[in-house]
């Protein structure tokens, strides 16, 4: 058994690299916006508390150099 949850389009096991944490991969024949996030982990800290972490990049930068609100609120979406 590998910890997968099945159902929908993501890949979501134990992620190897960071205990406790999960993966959240897109599974899908053609890129999709999920695709522009880049990775993304997941990890349920109890019954009603999880977290998600995600690695911003270059990409999802504004002119000003922090991170793109758009990015932030595609995140949350």
């Amino acid at each position: 058994d590998d910890g997968a949850i099945s159902g929908g389009h993501f890949r979501h096991v134990p992620d190897p690299d960071m205990a406790g944490w999960r993966t959240w991969d897109a599974q899908t024949p053609s890129p999709v916006f999920s695709h522009s996030l880049g990775k993304i982990r997941t990890r349920q800290d109890s019954p009603t508390v999880g977290r998600v972490r995600c690695w911003p990049e270059l990409r999802h930068s504004n002119i000003a150099g922090s991170v793109h609100g758009g990015f932030i609120v595609a995140f949350i979406d």
